[in-house]
Parts: C-alpha cells; sequence; structure tokens
C-alpha cells in the first residue's frame, strides 16, 4: 500500500512512533472501539489503512484522539478527524497542560447516564482558568 502523506502533518519522532507490541495494540484496540461504536465495518483493508496514517503518531495521542472521538462524535471519523484531535493533543502536551484529576484531558462528561455513543462533554475549569 502506497503511504499517503498528510502534507503539513508533522512526523513523530523515533520515541514516539508505535513500537511493537503493547503500542500497536492500544491503537489496534483504539480504532476497532470506535468502529464498533459507530457501526462501521473494519475491512482489512481499511484496518491496514488506518494503521499506514496512524503509524506517523505517538500512540498515547492516538488513543486519546479516539477516547475523545468516542466521548463526542456522532459518526465514525475520517483521518483528517483523528488527525487533528491528535495535533491538539500534541499541542497540550508540549505546552505542558496539566490537568485536575477529576477530568479526563480536560473534559468532563456531562452526562455519564447516557450510552458511551451519545455522552456529550465540556471543558473542565482546570483547563479554562489556566
Amino acid at each position: 500500500m502506497k503511504r499517503i502523506s498528510q502534507g503539513n502533518s508533522p512526523k513523530a519522532s523515533a520515541t514516539q512512533k508505535c513500537l511493537p507490541g503493547h503500542s500497536e495494540e492500544t491503537v489496534k484496540r483504539a480504532i476497532l472501539l470506535c468502529a464498533e461504536l459507530f457501526h462501521e465495518e473494519m475491512t482489512a483493508a481499511k484496518a491496514e489503512f488506518w494503521k499506514e496514517i496512524l503509524s506517523e503518531y505517538p500512540p498515547a495521542g492516538v488513543e486519546w484522539a479516539f477516547q475523545n472521538w468516542n466521548r463526542n462524535g456522532s459518526y465514525f471519523p475520517k483521518p483528517r478527524d483523528i488527525i487533528q484531535l491528535i495535533n491538539a493533543w500534541r499541542e497540550s502536551e508540549d505546552a505542558g497542560v496539566k490537568t485536575c484529576s477529576k477530568c479526563d484531558s480536560g473534559w468532563i462528561v456531562v452526562n455519564p447516564e447516557a450510552k458511551k455513543s451519545e455522552q456529550q462533554a465540556r471543558r473542565c475549569d482546570c483547563v479554562k482558568t489556566r
């Protein structure tokens, strides 16, 4: 499969690339869970495509982006959607943004009793005040 360039998307450093084992498995689980939540058939070709696209990004950022999308998205994402979230995650990591222990990366689910695919989130005050 030919690698598709993301243009101005930053490449991951050598230490941030997916490492064999746990990191690849974490990314795979994140993609499969998202596909299941949004009733998307994950074919081998689609899985390989996602693997190629996301191989340039840190696994922690990929996992965070899919968790965020699973909470807030209303359809199965396009690679651009996930890459935008990864870049937002990367910016917050680079800026050293620290969050409180009551939120998930600066987000609070406002309706935790709802189905996962229908949950909504708001920014935590720990992010707003900084």
